[in-house]
């Protein structure tokens, strides 16, 4: 009985949570912001797809809806409309448009609902831009940057994640091995009793 409590332990010290990875957009005041929807290229059929603007609330506004029906506009506070591959196009942003966004997907009957977020960072002056992936961390309140923030590649992500891995397992082991030894302590001493 104490193994089996012991394995169940080990299972859930060794479990890594794996962070929710966020596309991040950064676009240029008085510019188009694309945004793309990360899973559309895997799910081309589908009932409806939605762009919403997730409030600091969790709230979520809708912007525009793309279904058989055709493309119909929520009434949301600016234009918008669909790009390439359903990305949602904003024009002319502002430092007011930065945010997180939410591209959700209701699938046909048999598939599976997706959805999907997008941060947009808006800077005030013209940068060569790049996409990368972020980890979903607590955010500030602050939503537009002079785009001087470094954002860690992919690879630095993983060898970061890998690292605290390697930690936990190691940790495991030293804690199970204190334990056995403790263990094999106490039988000891109760045989000689």
């Amino acid at each position: 009985m104490p193994q089996v409590i012991l394995l169940i332990c080990l299972c859930q010290l060794l479990l890594v949570r794996y962070a929710a990875q966020i596309l991040q957009i950064d676009a240029v005041c008085n510019k188009t912001a694309t945004l793309p929807c990360p899973f559309i290229k895997q799910h081309t059929d589908f009932l409806s797809l939605n762009w919403y603007k997730v409030e600091t609330d969790g709230n979520k506004n809708g912007i525009i809806r793309k279904s058989d029906g055709g493309v119909q506009a929520f009434e949301y506070k600016r234009k918008a409309s669909f790009g390439e591959n359903h990305s949602l196009l904003l024009p002319n942003v502002n430092e007011s448009d930065a945010g997180m966004y939410s591209c959700d997907l209701s699938a046909n009957v048999g598939g599976q609902n997706k959805e999907e977020k997008v941060e947009l960072t808006v800077c005030r002056t013209e940068v060569q831009l790049q996409l990368t992936t972020v980890v979903n961390l607590p955010r500030s309140n602050q939503t537009s940057q002079d785009c001087n923030e470094v954002h860690l590649s992919e690879t630095w992500s993983f060898l970061g994640f890998g690292a605290v891995a390697a930690v936990k397992i190691l940790l495991s082991i030293i804690t199970i091995k204190v334990i056995r030894s403790r263990c094999l302590r106490r039988r000891r001493s109760d045989r000689f009793k």
